[in-house]
């Protein structure tokens, strides 16, 4: 059986061996440089062991720490007596710090993981295509329902919504760093799908072309959200089309009668005299500056309540909400009064423009509908412009 080691004999031979080799490590890597750990120091022991039993070159790798830094140093150890010399005899050992190496080689490792942990965990995918414009690489995780091998070896316009216009390159064959392109293709289940890409063209060192890189994401909700606004919005204007008058922006008729409120108010019909005049003599472009001065007018004569709509051609109607009849005849002789400034679009000097208004005042007990309620306004304006044009005139009340 093995003895122990005698105290009495002072340490072994490998331990002397270490011991020595400490004073050339203080050498090869400086003073500052503490002893190998335990771990690196078992190391030491094992490729000495090896060494001597083999009687051939060992290496191996150890390390150290300094003041700033883990020094790392490749060791050669080849025993320097042969094999019928002395069995613990000296040692021949080569040293080389590869501390510089090794932290860019665990650097460069340290680097790739990270691009592949956040290639795998991002929203977006990553991919390269060939010279032939033939996918090599996508993300680990496929895209578009797709697997990885159903991608790999395939051209990217395979899985386009629609052909390319003629003319039209692909993000994927980019020959210039392209940002935010949008491109529609079909998912595995055959849906649309809009992608942003980003690409960068990829070059030899002879200046040729070789394929590219980039990443897409899916935006395909965001692009759907903005075409529902889009729709909703044309929806929108298309319905204020249909109820405003397209000159002035006021209710046109249909929408005058509907948003009216069936309580208690005064009915003005309005009717521009010796309208067709400006017209003639002035032309329609000067009759329709005539026009946005009575829309003017008739805004400033009544209430943010009040609803003005222009019922067509020279043709006008408030509803004055609430009004009994001796506030709608007030507000309507304010508003011929201020109707003045109309004369400056006349045709003619003998023939003035200006403003008829027909006053019917609606009781929402009486059973009256709308049309018959417009009926009466427009009969009591025509009334009005027998004795002289520019005048009020109320209609009778419904007996």
């Amino acid at each position: 059986m093995p003895q122990a080691p005698d105290p009495a004999r002072g340490p072994s031979k490998p331990a002397k061996a270490i011991d020595a080799l400490r004073l050339s490590w203080k050498r090869l890597a400086g003073d500052e440089t503490e002893d190998p750990s335990a771990a690196d120091q078992t190391t030491l022991a094992a490729l000495i062991a090896t060494a001597r039993r083999n009687h051939a070159a060992v290496s191996g790798t150890v390390a150290a720490p300094d003041q700033r830094l883990t020094r790392v140093f490749d060791l050669s150890i080849l025993s320097a007596t042969s094999a019928h010399d002395e069995p613990d005899g000296l040692l021949l050992v080569v040293g080389r710090d590869v501390t510089l190496t090794t932290s860019m080689r665990r650097s460069l490792i340290e680097s790739r993981q990270r691009y592949k942990d956040l290639v795998e965990v991002s929203a977006a995918f990553a991919w390269e295509t060939n010279a032939d414009g033939i996918l090599v690489f996508v993300s680990p995780q496929g895209v578009m329902g797709y697997g990885i091998d159903e991608l790999i070896g395939r051209r990217p316009e395979e899985f386009l919504a629609e052909p390319l216009d003629s003319g039209s390159v692909l993000p994927f064959a980019a020959r210039q760093p392209l940002a935010d392109a949008e491109v529609w293709m079909r998912r595995a289940d055959g849906s649309a799908v809009c992608l942003l890409v980003s690409a960068l063209p990829l070059y030899d060192d002879a200046s040729n072309w070789t394929g590219a890189r980039g990443v897409c994401r899916d935006i395909t909700d965001i692009r759907e959200r903005a075409i529902a606004i889009a729709r909703e919005r044309n929806r929108e204007r298309i319905l204020a089309l249909s109820r405003t008058d397209s000159l002035t922006g006021l209710f046109n008729r249909r929408a005058f009668i509907e948003e009216l409120e069936r309580s208690s108010a005064a009915l003005v019909y309005v009717d521009l005299d010796n309208f067709k005049m400006v017209n003639d003599v002035h032309g329609h472009k000067r009759g329709d500056e005539a026009l946005m001065e009575v829309k003017r007018l008739l805004l400033n004569a009544t209430r943010p309540t009040d609803l003005v709509a222009r019922l067509g051609g020279d043709e006008f109607a408030i509803w004055m909400d609430g009004a009994d009849e001796p506030v709608a005849i007030s507000k309507a002789r304010r508003l011929l009064t201020q109707g003045a400034t109309m004369e400056g679009f006349s045709g003619s000097l003998g023939r003035l423009l200006s403003m008829s208004l027909g006053i019917a005042i609606y009781d929402p007990n009486s059973g009256e509908s709308i049309d018959p309620l417009l009926s009466r306004a427009d009969a009591a304006m025509y009334q009005g412009k027998h004795p002289g044009k520019g005048s009020c005139c109320v209609a009778p009340a419904i007996s």
